[in-house]
């Protein structure tokens, strides 16, 4: 009798262990709640001995976290600071790479060619004071140094000051007539001005120089077009496109048998999208090609 009367007792305990609402394995690091589907019903005269408790518990899958990378050791010459500057720049680790082009600096403080590099990143992360501030300090290490003054004209161009810019390039080009960067980003600065016959001249420069790319032959074809010279920009625009310019695919394919892009209104803006006539004897004038990057930096000084 004795026994019957701790039975509600122990009935009442039973269930309490089960208000978890979940039998499922846990997935957090805590040891996973044990079933306990092999205990029977207990009711107020019966005693249910429990069946066996399971010998092993399942356990939550744990994500291994990836290793990070160890850092690289500081470079220990100018050369290898700047070959890594080079490596990360191309794999889009901007930030690595100006941290290995102020280590190149270190190892030659005379030398313009790491502060041309870092103006092109600086320029490339839109920040054009820490840019022009490199690019200014690459015309004082070296005055007689195209690519440092390219480099400049191009911050100047970014920064929407035409004249500067202008001035970098002519000076650029003074320094090595041969710079087809240098005749393609002062061509650029008409563009943007409007003075399509300068930008012409200009860009006529740069195509005549053996390393000219097909974006130089491109811009070349807006000028052309601006002065209604199509056969001339069709012949510039094919020749950008034979040299895998999508562009120049794109404007050739525009042009095919237009005979003027002369505005059908007074008010037309020259560089306004209007949409071409039916009969698609004028189209509307391209807006002008964004500046593009320029060659990297030669190592020694370099002519560009």
């Amino acid at each position: 009798m004795r026994l019957k009367s701790q039975i509600p007792i122990l009935a009442l305990a039973i269930p309490l262990a089960a208000c978890s609402g979940n039998s499922n394995p846990s997935s957090s690091q805590e040891p996973a709640p044990i079933s306990r589907a092999g205990f029977g019903m207990i009711d107020a005269g019966t005693l249910v001995t429990p069946s066996p408790m399971p010998t092993t518990v399942e356990k939550p899958s744990v994500v291994e976290k990836p290793v990070a990378e160890a850092p690289l050791p500081a470079p220990k010459t100018y050369a290898e600071a700047m070959q890594r500057a080079q490596d990360l720049a191309d794999k889009g680790d901007h930030a690595g790479a100006i941290d290995a082009l102020v280590a190149a600096v270190k190892f030659a403080p005379k030398s313009a060619a790491p502060h041309v590099e870092l103006a092109r990143l600086y320029l490339a992360d839109g920040k054009l004071a820490s840019s022009r501030k490199h690019a200014e300090k690459a015309t004082v290490l070296n005055p007689t140094w195209s690519a440092a003054w390219n480099m400049l004209g191009r911050v100047e161009m970014a920064d929407g000051k035409l004249g500067e810019a202008r001035a970098a390039f002519q000076t650029a080009i003074e320094s090595n007539e041969d710079n087809s960067y240098a005749w393609n980003n002062l061509g650029l600065t008409f563009i943007y001005a409007e003075k399509w016959q300068d930008a012409v001249d200009a860009l006529e420069h740069a195509v005549a120089i053996a390393d000219a790319k097909p974006y130089m032959w491109n811009n070349l074809g807006v000028a052309y077009e601006h002065l209604d010279r199509l056969d001339e920009a069709r012949h510039a625009y094919d020749q950008a496109a034979t040299s895998g310019s999508d562009a120049g695919k794109k404007s050739r394919a525009r042009l095919e048998g237009v005979k003027s892009i002369v505005a059908t209104t007074a008010e037309a803006s020259p560089t306004e999208a209007s949409p071409p006539t039916s009969d698609d004897t004028t189209v509307p004038a391209p807006t002008p090609a964004p500046s593009p990057n320029d060659a990297p930096a030669p190592s020694g000084g370099g002519t560009q």
